[in-house]
């Protein structure tokens, strides 16, 4: 029995999704939108602390809230 592509496609993407948690999932989108808002924020200003502020803001402390309001 041979499959189509995309019956092959849904089993390796349940497969993928099997594998990693929605949380990882949350947590990774906002690692990447906290370096760009962080890249942002160096082109807009100079002060480390706000630059560090949204780093730790949208990397860290946003993916960690939504995570703990979806459970």
């Amino acid at each position: 029995m041979s499959l189509n592509r995309q019956e092959m496609i849904e089993r390796v993407s349940k497969r993928l999704n099997d594998f990693v948690s929605t949380d990882a999932k949350v947590t990774f989108l906002f690692v990447i939108l906290g370096l760009a808002s962080w890249l942002g924020a160096q082109l807009i200003t100079d002060s480390r602390q706000i630059q560090l502020i949204v780093l730790f803001t949208v990397g860290i402390i946003i993916p960690t809230l939504i995570n703990e309001l979806r459970e």
